[in-house]
């Protein structure tokens, strides 16, 4: 092997050194800081909206998804940890907060919302 090839070789040595060694320390926040700063990840973030199917997989009611920010919180959590999402969504749906603009909503059990009248 030649001198050059030796130099190239050790410094991809040394790149998969310092990749392994991002990897171990890479989590959600920094993967994601590190990805807008377009600097090197181990894989891109995975930042996924699982609303309705996020309160399904936690046995909840999509009402008290939506209705309850403790059971909202518990459900992403648990989707976030169970399928290395990198971050847990606090959103649930627009008509959440276009109640608090004065449409009324209707929160069926278990399905999206109805939207039933304008102020």
């Amino acid at each position: 092997m030649s001198t050059k090839d030796a130099i190239r070789e050790t410094g991809r040595k040394l790149q998969r050194a310092e990749f392994a060694r991002m990897n171990s320390l890479m989590n959600g926040l920094k993967r994601t800081l590190d990805f807008i700063a377009g600097l090197p990840v181990d894989r891109p973030p995975f930042h996924p909206i699982v609303m309705q199917w996020a309160a399904r997989y936690a046995g909840v009611t999509y009402r008290d998804f939506c209705l309850k920010p403790e059971v909202k919180a518990a459900a992403m959590v648990r989707v976030a940890e169970d399928f290395a999402i990198d971050w847990a969504t606090v959103m649930s749906d627009p008509y959440c907060e276009a109640e608090a603009f004065g449409i009324k909503v209707d929160y069926p059990e278990d399905s999206l919302f109805n939207k039933r009248n304008n102020v």
